[in-house]
């Protein structure tokens, strides 16, 4: 889904004469290492490579549980799309 997230919904603006950007709330989560080790491409925090490729899109990284609940709150009240990844093993 990276394609249609940095190709089409961070450029959406600049690909419709200047239309306001829709509002879409995702979710990634980085895999559980636990009990069983899923490999490298189940557990990659790829957090950082999107912050620094989108510019219309709110990424937000969960380190604590106490983050989640303010996190989606900030998506509701937020006008821009907003990517929160969070991390299987807070669970």
């Amino acid at each position: 889904g990276m394609n249609q997230i940095i190709n089409h919904l961070d450029k959406w603006k600049a690909m419709s004469c200047g239309m306001s950007n829709p509002k879409v709330i995702m979710k990634a989560v980085v895999g559980s290492r636990y009990p069983l080790d899923p490999g490298h491409q189940h557990q990659a925090n790829y957090t950082q490579a999107f912050k620094s490729m989108v510019k219309n899109i709110d990424v937000l990284e969960l380190i604590c549980p106490a983050q989640i609940m303010p996190a989606y709150q900030k998506a509701i009240d937020s006008d821009r799309s907003i990517l929160i990844a969070e991390f299987g093993d807070l669970y």
